[in-house]
C-alpha cells in the first residue's frame, strides 16, 4: 500500500474517489448532493492545497496504482479564520472503498494527516460525522477528538 500527498497529476484520482465519497454519504443522509457542481467545488479546494501545501492536502492510498483511500484536511483556502483554536483546519472527509475496509487503512490515513497537519503548524482539526456512521465515530473516538457543537439544521 503506498500512501502520497496528492499532486496536479493525482486530481482525477482525487475526484474519482470523492465522487465515491459523496455518492456513498448521501444515501446514508448526508445533505451534501454529489452534484457535478459540489464535485467541482471540491476539487477547487483540492488545487488549492496542491497550489499551497501550507494550508492543507489530499492524501491518496493506492495498491498498484489502483486508488483505494482518500482524505482530505486543510484550512479553507483564502479564509484564515481566527479562533480559540489556534491554526485551525477542516477534516472535509476520509473515504475508503468498501472492499478495503477493515484492515487499518482509514487509521493510517488519518495519523499521516496528523503529522502533515503538525508540520504546517495546524495544532487543531474541525469536522463532523454523520449520525449513525459507527465506524466514522468509531475512528473519531478512537484518535481522542473532543464531542463539540452539533450541527443543526432549520428546514424554512
Amino acid at each position: 500500500m503506498k500512501l502520497s500527498v496528492a499532486g496536479w497529476d493525482d486530481l482525477r484520482k482525487f475526484e474519482m474517489l470523492w465522487e465515491e465519497y459523496l455518492e456513498e454519504n448521501h444515501k446514508a443522509g448526508d445533505i451534501m448532493l454529489p452534484t457535478k457542481a459540489n464535485l467541482k467545488s471540491f476539487r477547487q479546494i483540492a488545487s488549492a492545497y496542491v497550489e499551497s501545501p501550507e494550508l492543507g492536502f489530499v492524501l491518496l492510498a493506492e495498491e498498484k496504482k489502483i486508488p483505494v483511500g482518500v482524505l482530505m484536511w486543510g484550512a479553507l483556502p483564502s479564509l484564515g479564520f481566527e479562533t480559540t483554536l489556534g491554526k485551525t483546519a477542516n477534516g472535509w472527509g476520509t473515504y475508503v472503498r468498501p472492499e478495503w475496509r477493515g484492515k487499518g487503512l482509514s487509521s493510517e490515513l488519518r495519523e499521516q494527516a496528523r503529522v502533515l497537519l503538525k508540520a504546517i503548524g495546524i495544532n487543531t482539526l474541525m469536522g463532523s460525522v454523520l449520525p449513525g456512521n459507527l465506524p466514522a465515530e468509531g475512528s473519531v473516538d478512537s484518535l481522542g477528538f473532543e464531542r463539540g457543537a452539533q450541527v443543526v439544521i432549520w428546514r424554512l
